[in-house]
């Protein structure tokens, strides 16, 4: 069965990603001490609550449309939205970022606005690459994606330990850069990808009107989306703010680890059922009782 097949693929590639993820913790806990990891656990929540609304959640509506202009419209309209959210968290970060971390972690955050901002933007391109892969069906392509993010979050401090940076500006601007490196290189190899097939130009006129088409997007969900990523995130705020660096430190460690698991069935399971879902070819495949008790299996 092509689902089954699919999310094989996708599994594979969200196994190797938590497989790294699993690997780099403890590689990273010996390179940098606890308060480098407060300081990144600080950081990644920042990034994480302006990455998860930089689209307006236009991404999630890519897959949807019947005509590929308008989904093209969506896409270039949210790789734009990213843009403008990677600025705005950059100059944010530059007005709230002190009063973040506490004095008692010795932290410096001189370089955090422009983290920030590259962070977001490189998550932000990954999700809206991620979700042209869901429309197009390139399951391996997802998958690839999926295996490169944590690599970039473990390649990033790496490389800056080795340069020098052994503090934690250090494995804080390593998983910056690595975030966007493979944010930026996802996004590029989409559109080489695209224009191979077809030139089309999308003029600002129907992109804007491509996003109107889908408005309940910003309207409902963001809202949503923000709720339940400061719900999840406040923790990591008030342990940078009020905890010392063990606390914070060894929170943030620990949370990625006990994520691990939903991360993995999440990340195979979803991509394939909403591209099956969207075909109609595909309809009495997805009703088929092997492919539900896969699906209530996996859950």
């Amino acid at each position: 069965m092509s689902i089954v097949r699919h999310t094989l693929i996708v599994g594979v590639g969200s196994g190797a990603g938590i497989a790294l993820s699993a690997i780099g913790t403890p590689i990273l806990t010996r390179l940098y001490g606890p308060s480098s990891h407060a300081g990144l656990a600080v950081f990644l929540s920042l990034s994480l609550v302006f990455s998860s609304i930089a689209c307006l959640r236009y991404e999630l509506a890519v897959a949807l449309p019947r005509r590929r202009s308008v989904a093209l419209g969506i896409a270039v309209g949210s790789a734009v939205l990213v843009i403008l959210a990677g600025v705005a968290a950059a100059v944010t970060t530059l007005a709230i970022g002190p009063r973040l971390v506490s004095p008692d972690l010795g932290l410096s955050i001189d370089g955090w606005p422009l983290w920030v901002g590259m962070s977001v933007v490189g998550i932000s391109f990954q999700q809206v690459t991620l979700a042209w892969a869901i429309r197009s069906g390139w399951f391996r392509t997802y998958a690839i994606v999926q295996s490169a993010a944590p690599a970039g979050l473990l390649v990033g401090p790496v490389i800056s330990w080795l340069s020098g940076a052994r503090d934690a500006s250090g494995l804080i601007a390593g998983s910056a850069f690595g975030q966007f490196a493979v944010g930026v290189a996802a996004a590029v190899v989409a559109v080489i990808r695209e224009a191979r097939k077809q030139t089309t130009i999308i003029h600002l006129r129907h992109m804007v009107a491509s996003l109107h088409q889908f408005r309940r997007y910003p309207l409902v969900v963001t809202p949503y989306t923000i709720i339940g990523t400061l719900r999840d995130r406040t923790a990591y705020f008030l342990l940078g703010r009020i905890g010392n660096d063990g606390q914070a430190g060894f929170y943030g460690v620990a949370s990625r680890l006990a994520n691990l698991p939903n991360a993995l069935v999440s990340g195979a399971l979803r991509p394939v059922l909403f591209h099956h879902a969207r075909s109609e070819e595909h309809t009495s495949e997805l009703q088929s009782p092997y492919v539900i008790s896969y699906a209530v299996f996996c859950l």
